[in-house]
């Protein structure tokens, strides 16, 4: 886990375990608000000076967990860098203290949220990402009917043609099928045309869901949205995915009671609301 936040909650966390000078370790005392139980079983825990060099934090892009293992070296806290451009964060490997921080975000300043790239790709009003919680609450009234137990059975005919589709189009394929790329296109095709009804064809079936893979592969850090980068190929393959979900929005043959027309009678064909929340199902339903 690792620790960044507003200037509020910065303080917060520098008061309770100040950054150690350069190349020292530092034991600090965490203080927590009245009726919040200390961060840690140790009260007085020993914070790390895991701050390597400036050039050394790119390993956090290329091979994240190693980098996180270096900073915290053995310990439950350490001061590290992060991000782009890297800010010094507090690392925590300490499952109790991060409960307990989690559960009392208000009290201790803190703000929990998805890294950057998430929050950019899936959008700040979908479902998963979204802070606001009228609207949080909202997109669950809306979207809880469509997947209940019994909504589900009603697909399952739909599902099951579908299926047999797939396995119809390996079967006759004149060379090997990856099992798991062509369930993912599967699980794709089932949560693009049943759960969603965006009408895709089978090629467009093949053509987004390519796309929907450049997009999930722009989580991959660093967030910077350059051409190259699989961050900006992300993106881009996003932008893709809301003209075609715009295209479905407006279409005004939108079968009636479905998911699609709930979220165009909502919010309307354009609406960003609309849009993100098509993606984050389209990304929870392949996870």
């Amino acid at each position: 886990m690792r620790l960044t936040g507003t200037s509020h909650s910065q303080a917060r966390l520098a008061q309770a375990c100040p950054p150690p000078p350069r190349r020292r370790v530092a034991t600090c005392k965490a203080s927590t608000p009245t009726g919040v139980s200390e961060p840690s079983s140790n009260t007085t825990p020993v914070v790390h000076d895991g701050r390597v060099p400036l050039l050394q934090t790119l390993e956090q892009f290329v091979r994240p967990k190693q980098y996180i293992e270096k900073v915290l070296s053995g310990h439950k806290w350490a001061w590290g860098r992060g991000g782009v451009p890297p800010k010094e964060c507090l690392y925590m490997a300490d499952p109790t203290a991060a409960r307990t921080w989690l559960n009392s975000e208000d009290q201790l300043g803190i703000k929990t949220q998805y890294p950057y790239a998430f929050r950019t790709i899936l959008g700040d009003t979908s479902i998963a990402m979204v802070q606001n919680p009228e609207l949080h609450q909202r997109l669950r009234q809306i979207m809880l009917p469509y997947f209940t137990t019994d909504a589900i059975q009603r697909l399952v005919p739909d599902i099951q043609a579908t299926v047999q589709k797939h396995l119809a189009r390996w079967a006759a394929a004149d060379k090997p099928v990856s099992a798991y790329k062509g369930a993912k296109k599967l699980t794709f095709d089932v949560m693009a045309n049943h759960a969603l009804q965006l009408g895709l064809s089978d090629a467009e079936v093949d053509e987004y869901s390519e796309v929907y893979k450049t997009m999930v592969d722009g989580f991959k850090p660093p967030a910077i949205n350059l051409p190259f980068t699989a961050f900006g190929k992300g993106l881009k393959a996003r932008q893709q995915l809301v003209q075609r979900a715009e295209a479905a929005l407006s279409n005004p043959d939108i079968p009636p009671g479905g998911l699609l027309a709930r979220f165009r009678d909502e919010w309307g064909p354009t609406s960003d609301t609309a849009t993100n929340n098509i993606i984050n199902l389209l990304f929870a339903g392949k996870l």
